[in-house]
């Protein structure tokens, strides 16, 4: 059990090198293998991501992103149905029907999409959480977190204990454990923002303070989840 915050990322992990050669994106075909990596190296690397940060997710829709990007499908994880219906609100369907044109490769899980980035298959993943969260904390050699100050998502990861359980007093130490700073230290080591304000915020990455926000209708979320998940189905069908 832990009480922590996921933050969603608008433009989130890259991969270079000799990984990218295994993606043939169609803007890059004119040039010689070397110049291709080079140039895909220079574009896609800080700071140039992050002078850009404030128009990450509208920047997805470029030709040049296209069949770079990965993303899950709100079916199967609940963090990819909040980011789903909040930027369908904000931005409108029509947002996931450019995403679809320009060959997005959609997978079930945030893990597949770690997975699919580090492997090379695709250079951008368009909404995921922290690498580091898969990897036991340690920060991958040839990914990096890129952070929107303006437009992140907010998914928390509430605690709780469920009525009529056989242990409720041992189940509410415990989760005053898991706030307890030095846990929440943990949790931020792997990826995790944590909901302590005097917890610093994961390594390299911004305080919750420092981001303007894109703000979850929960209320919504819950009353729409069957139809969200198939209009994103019918979209990438």
């Amino acid at each position: 059990m832990k009480d922590d915050r996921s933050t969603d990322f608008g433009f989130q992990q890259v991969a270079w090198g000799d990984k990218a050669r295994r993606v043939r994106g169609v803007f890059l075909e004119r040039q010689p293998k070397a110049q291709r990596h080079a140039a895909m190296a220079s574009s896609l690397a800080k700071p140039n991501l992050e002078m850009a940060a404030g128009n990450l997710i509208r920047i997805w829709l470029l030709k040049k992103y296209k069949g770079m990007l990965v993303m899950a499908d709100p079916a199967f994880t609940a963090i990819q149905l909040v980011v789903v219906a909040t930027l369908s609100q904000k931005l409108g369907w029509s947002f996931y029907e450019e995403l679809r044109r320009n060959d997005i490769m959609i997978v079930q899980s945030h893990e597949q999409i770690y997975d699919t980035v580090k492997r090379g298959e695709r250079l951008v993943a368009a909404e995921a959480s922290d690498p580091r969260i898969y990897t036991g904390g340690q920060a991958p050699p040839n990914l990096i977190s890129i952070v929107p100050r303006n437009g992140a998502i907010e998914v928390p990861s509430p605690t709780g204990i469920v009525k009529g359980s056989p242990h409720p007093n041992a189940a509410k130490l415990f989760a005053q454990f898991n706030l307890t700073p030095e846990i929440q230290h943990k949790f931020t080591e792997e990826g995790h923002h944590s909901p302590r304000v005097d917890v610093p915020p994961p390594p390299g990455l911004p305080r919750l303070d420092e981001l303007t926000l894109y703000p979850a209708d929960h209320e919504y979320i819950e009353k729409n989840t069957k139809q969200i998940k198939a209009k994103f189905a019918d979209i990438f069908q």
